[in-house]
């Protein structure tokens, strides 16, 4: 991801440190210690209609395009217009994340004792539907290579072989490098959790959407659970109702990185891109940059 701002000591590897913030919200992370303590449910269900229509009206085009593609094109799209989205709170510190990461899990059979592992994929905000299209198949094909496999599957093999005791140690160091900054860079590019957002779709298994907490470990503010499709009547402008195609989605989000007022046009944003998918395939005529950092930009 392009470097917008310049380094300084009070950053880390993964983030750039927020200070241009109001008070109240400079508080927040020292009354909210944990993520698990600051999380906040939200559910919102979609029409469906729009996307699959817009699906199937570029398919020849674009073989490999899906939902989850829109979805996650869409997610792109928003986090390049609401930047503070992309932000994590660690140590009681704010910090705007210097990359746009999202993790997705993937089934790899949906047999019972089928592996599942999670494909990351890293983002330009400018990034075009087509682009992001290309990276997702292209890291979920990579992850499902038994004998390549993800970074974070080869760490995990290593890991797994550690008596309990060396593991558990090896996990609290990672805990406190991780609470200061110091856990090596290469590791959190493998990690899953240290995502922009991590996104599951229980609709390909069949199930609804479920409220996902998010992990203590890492830097991640969201968690995205997406449902099975399915149909519910709506008013419309006659006061008629009609059978509508819908997908339920469920976040939880860490409520210390930004205001709700601003959460709020965040999720208005992202249902006016799922109503008109055809813009994510240019890409936005302007990326928002965080100037919560408070220093001069370099691009």
């Amino acid at each position: 991801m392009k470097k917008y701002f310049p380094d300084k000591c009070c950053d880390r590897s993964d983030g750039w440190r927020v200070k241009n913030i109001d008070p109240m919200m400079m508080m927040v992370p020292f009354f909210m210690r944990s993520r698990i303590d600051a999380q906040v449910s939200y559910r919102q269900v979609i029409d469906l209609e729009p996307i699959e229509e817009f699906i199937k009206l570029n398919k020849s085009k674009y073989p490999d395009l899906t939902i989850t593609v829109v979805i996650v094109a869409a997610f792109v799209r928003l986090v390049a217009l609401r930047p503070r989205l992309n932000r994590f709170s660690i140590h009681n510190k704010l910090y705007s994340r210097k990359y746009l990461k999202i993790s997705l899990v993937v089934k790899q059979s949906i047999a019972d004792d089928g592996t599942e592992n999670v494909s990351i994929t890293e983002f330009e905000p400018d990034d075009t539907l087509e682009e992001v299209m290309h990276k997702i198949v292209k890291s979920i094909n990579d992850n499902k290579k038994y004998e390549t496999g993800s970074g974070t599957t080869k760490v995990i093999s290593i890991l797994k072989h550690m008596p309990s005791g060396i593991f558990r140690f090896i996990v609290w160091l990672m805990f406190l490098f991780d609470k200061h900054g110091l856990l090596p860079k290469k590791l959190i590019n493998v990690s899953p959790w240290h995502s922009s957002a991590f996104i599951t779709n229980m609709g390909s298994i069949g199930i609804d959407s479920v409220y996902h907490h998010l992990y203590e470990f890492g830097t991640t503010s969201f968690f995205v659970s997406i449902g099975k499709k399915s149909k519910n009547y709506v008013m419309n402008d006659n006061d008629e109702l009609v059978e509508k195609r819908s997908m339920e989605f469920k976040f939880v989000i860490d409520e210390r990185i930004c205001d709700g007022f601003y959460y709020a046009k965040s999720m208005r944003l992202l249902e006016k891109i799922f109503r008109n998918p055809k813009q994510l395939l240019d890409p936005p005529e302007e990326v928002i940059i965080d100037n919560s950092v408070g220093r001069e930009r370099l691009c």
